[in-house]
């Protein structure tokens, strides 16, 4: 199996101040929208308790 995925995000024109800098708190948005993606290409694993 692999564990490999990629993740295509689009930078919001919020995502970024006057100078076209990211802010910081989005790279945590970021890897959470590619933490689900992940984990639903993988349906057969089931995480509920």
């Amino acid at each position: 199996m692999n564990w490999n995925t990629q993740v295509k995000i689009k930078v919001r024109f919020a995502d970024v101040d006057m100078m076209g800098h990211l802010n910081n708190a989005k790279y945590v948005t970021y890897l959470e929208e590619g933490r689900v993606a992940y984990f639903q290409q993988f349906p057969e694993l089931d995480f509920t308790v």
